[in-house]
């Protein structure tokens, strides 16, 4: 089907063929090797292919999938762009394969990988995740590679430059292998405010270390990507996307609702009135949307709650790790829920400040500015607090 088409013909079919290129494609791509592999390299390379509005990223997503079967070392440099750029644009069909990608090019590109992490990592985790990912799917295809890959990851993770939620997803990556002989390592780094709470808590630490001892790879079928199931499964699944986006008969009634008269004849065309066909449906269906916006905004509320908890919790361990006081954290917060649970009339009367006093004599400030900065912590951490207790003092 293919070889009869030039070389500049075939490979601009990643552009216009959208996701139906079968693994057919794929065959004659080994085949023209020797003019694949720079093509696709320049095509992953160049930020502006990531960006069209059309259809046309297809061919970034192709040229990375058969960059990675063709398995080829020196496209490494091109790959790490693809991870970048698919990251930036938010094309996860890239960054879910380019960790299977880099194992397809085998054990020698890890000192690669190994530079660019070092590189970024006090940068965001998105930077290089897939290059992690990528050194844990070697980790798991050679034994041999195993001790010098988590040295390093581990001289990451202790790096003091290195990213909080950087360091909180290695944490839990070694959580995952059992390393238990760790865990003392990783409480001191909880304990020094040291670690994203968001990104990682203490609950989840503890469910890596029970739960069933597994590298964190990301592996990926490049090949079944081309496969005929697949594609016709892909397509399926675009066609009902489709048909959800174009509405229906319920979404018009229930956006018209109060303009559409109850002996009017039914949107539905039933041929019905209103009120006999689907008005009892629409009331109902609008009462149960009413409430499922109150919980929703109810957990969003919540969750702005919790994310300001670990926020502060981390600014106040850091303060207390400054001032060598690190392990009165957990007595701050015994005296924060005291307060929030205290009965209005004793509060009253002895005044919040008296509950914290015992504490805070333990803590020697240097000078005013930094008591109102420790107070400012504290107040934040008790309010993220107190809006997740109803009926809680607050302020």
């Amino acid at each position: 089907m293919y070889q009869s088409l030039s070389d500049k013909d075939f490979l601009n079919l990643i552009f216009t063929s959208e996701d139906r290129l079968g693994i057919d494609y794929v065959e004659e791509a080994k085949t023209r090797r020797s003019f694949v592999v720079p093509f696709l390299c320049d095509v992953v390379s160049k930020e502006s292919n990531y960006g069209f509005r059309d259809k046309r990223f297809w061919g970034v997503i192709h040229a990375t999938y058969i960059l990675g079967i063709l398995g080829d070392p020196s496209t490494v440099d091109a790959l790490i762009l693809a991870s970048k750029f698919s990251h930036t644009y938010e094309i996860d069909w890239i960054w879910d394969a380019v960790p299977e990608c880099y194992c397809r090019l085998g054990k020698d590109i890890i000192p690669r990988l190994r530079s660019h992490i070092e590189g970024l990592k006090s940068s965001d985790y998105d930077s290089f995740v897939d290059e992690i990912l990528g050194l844990w799917n070697f980790w798991e295809d050679y034994p041999e590679e195993r001790q010098g890959i988590e040295e390093f990851l581990l001289e990451v993770l202790k790096d003091p430059e290195t990213d909080r939620v950087t360091r909180s997803n290695l944490i839990a990556d070694f959580a995952q292998l059992g390393r238990t002989d760790l865990k003392p390592l990783f409480e001191d780094f909880f304990e020094r405010g040291e670690v994203d709470l968001d990104t990682l808590g203490r609950k989840d630490l503890d469910n890596f270390f029970d739960g069933r001892i597994e590298p964190a790879t990301l592996r990926y079928n490049l090949e079944n990507f081309y496969s005929a199931e697949e594609i016709e499964t892909r397509q399926k699944r675009w066609e009902e996307e489709d048909e959800q986006e174009e509405g229906s008969v319920e979404d018009f009634i229930l956006e018209n609702f109060s303009r559409i008269p109850r002996n009017d004849p039914c949107p539905c065309g039933s041929g019905k009135k209103f009120k006999k066909c689907h008005l009892p449906w629409a009331e109902q269906e609008r009462i149960r949307q009413k409430e499922g916006k109150a919980l929703e905004k109810e957990q969003e509320r919540m969750g702005v709650a919790i994310f300001a908890e670990r926020r502060a919790e981390t600014e106040l361990r850091r303060f207390l790790t400054r001032k060598g006081q690190t392990g009165l954290f957990s007595e701050l917060k015994a005296k924060v829920l005291e307060v929030i649970k205290a009965p209005s009339r004793e509060l009253a009367v002895k005044g919040p400040l008296a509950y914290f006093e015992p504490t805070l004599s333990k803590i020697s400030f240097n000078d005013k500015k930094e008591g109102e900065e420790f107070m400012t912590l504290l107040t934040e951490y008790f309010d993220a607090l107190a809006t997740q207790h109803p009926g809680a003092h607050k302020n």
